[in-house]
């Protein structure tokens, strides 16, 4: 079983010397479309289309990754945006490489989202992560809490997945599509639930999260080997059970 969401490369080119790659990006992006950069791509209403990670960007060109599970809706909502502004874009240039060991020879750099998540890097689009890599590195984002891929709906909202915590929104910048929305919440202080990282015996996804009134908060997303991803109550109560009730382990995301 491959346990890791696999991600590809998207390469974002102009066709006119008087359009700007990264400007145009930068207002679809949440995040600086610089190096290293993880954020999201947003509909107008500030619900989540993709994430991508910024490998290289310019005037010319731009190149991310991004889950293969949501290349396709990327790839259309920037067609869709570019209407406009003559863009080329193209799929799989090169195979992502993510090992939480720096692989020697290559242009290797830290996860933007965690420095607890390993390496990236690009390889000929031949090569691949081994299945030992695709675990130790889900395994670490289970235990430090970080969704991606399969496990970020379509339509969500990106603060419940930690976007903010993950340095991967930049309050500072202009205007991007979906910002009010972001930035609502955020100065509301309306975020009513996070993901988390949870442990169990009997950990599986169909649990639900209890309180110990065995009212139902939350519930396991992804799980493995007693480890997994929740969705719960941003501040939950202590003594959280499984509906089975056997006890829950809780730890909110954290860069420390």
């Amino acid at each position: 079983m491959n346990h890791d969401s696999t991600w590809t490369t998207l390469l974002i080119q102009t066709q006119e010397q008087d359009v700007q790659c990264n400007l145009f990006i930068d207002g679809l992006f949440t995040n600086a479309v610089e190096h290293a950069k993880h954020g999201a791509f947003l509909n107008a209403k500030g619900k989540f289309i993709a994430e991508a990670v910024i490998v290289s960007a310019n005037k010319e060109s731009i190149l991310l990754c991004t889950p293969i599970y949501s290349l396709s809706d990327l790839t259309e909502h920037i067609t869709h945006y570019a209407l406009l502004h003559p863009l080329t874009l193209t799929p799989h240039t090169h195979s992502v490489v993510r090992s939480m060991e720096k692989i020697k020879g290559t242009h290797a750099f830290r996860d933007p989202r965690h420095q607890g998540l390993g390496w990236w890097s690009l390889a000929d689009y031949k090569k691949a992560d081994t299945p030992t890599q695709h675990w130790s590195i889900t395994k670490s984002r289970y235990l430090i809490g970080v969704a991606e891929g399969e496990n970020i709906p379509p339509k969500s909202i990106i603060l419940h997945y930690n976007f903010d915590k993950m340095q991967s929104i930049a309050w500072e910048k202009g205007c991007y599509l979906g910002q009010e929305l972001i930035t609502r919440t955020r100065f509301t202080g309306s975020i009513n639930k996070r993901i988390f990282a949870i442990t169990g015996k009997s950990l599986h996804p169909t649990c639900a999260i209890l309180d110990q009134s065995k009212n139902s908060i939350g519930s396991v997303l992804v799980a493995h080997n007693n480890i997994g991803l929740g969705m719960c109550l941003a501040k939950p109560p202590e003594g959280l059970l499984f509906s089975d009730g056997s006890f829950l382990g809780l730890t909110p995301f954290s860069q420390s």
